[in-house]
């Protein structure tokens, strides 16, 4: 399609395509039975009170570095966000997310303090019933870089983007990496095991 080859898709929202499968190897999934998900107090009654959870688009997340990320990394797709057009901003807000941690993280003073209020907050803690991928939603624990410049799933894609048109003259994208990107984060927040 236009300047550039991607793999066959028959259904964007199938997570059955061959590049999700290819996305959903890089990242590990998640084997514990728990996670929780460190909040504000007025969040919590929210929940309880409207029977709703809340998520978000990945641009008003607390680090505007990690919508970037990917990007950055891989050099070929960065567009900064103050450029980004109204269409391709409120592509980006088609994505939610919810961020939670892995229940060895539950109790932990330093997230309460990011992200529990400052320790004013509560830690909520979900049963993970099934982790397979259906109905568009995907629970996969987050891939961090190992030092900077160092993050071996990133430099994968790069491999593969680069060696196909370096060898066979292919200009290749993976049309679906704008989803995927938000399993991907530096190295300086591993300590959190976030799970998305």
């Amino acid at each position: 399609e236009g300047r550039f080859y991607h793999f066959k898709s028959s259904d964007k929202t199938s997570l059955e395509d061959i590049e999700h499968k290819f996305f959903q190897s890089l990242l590990r999934p998640v084997t514990e039975k728990a996670v929780c998900r460190y909040t504000t107090f007025d969040n919590i009654f929210l929940t309880l009170n409207h029977q709703t959870y809340r998520m978000a688009s990945h641009i008003p997340m607390n680090d505007r570095g990690e919508v970037d990320y990917v990007d950055k990394y891989i050099g070929d797709y960065y567009k900064p966000l103050n450029s980004l057009s109204m269409v391709e901003l409120k592509q980006m807000n088609n994505s939610f997310i919810s961020s939670c941690t892995t229940i060895d993280k539950k109790d932990d003073l330093t997230m309460y303090r990011l992200y529990g209020d400052d320790s004013k907050g509560v830690c909520l803690c979900f049963t993970v019933i099934d982790n397979s991928l259906r109905d568009n939603i995907i629970i996969r624990k987050i891939s961090y870089g190992v030092s900077p410049g160092n993050h071996p799933e990133l430099d994968l894609i790069n491999h593969i983007v680069n060696m196909l048109i370096t060898v066979h003259g292919i200009r290749f994208r993976f049309q679906f990496l704008d989803i995927w990107k938000h399993f991907f984060k530096s190295f300086e927040y591993a300590q959190e095991k976030e799970v998305r």
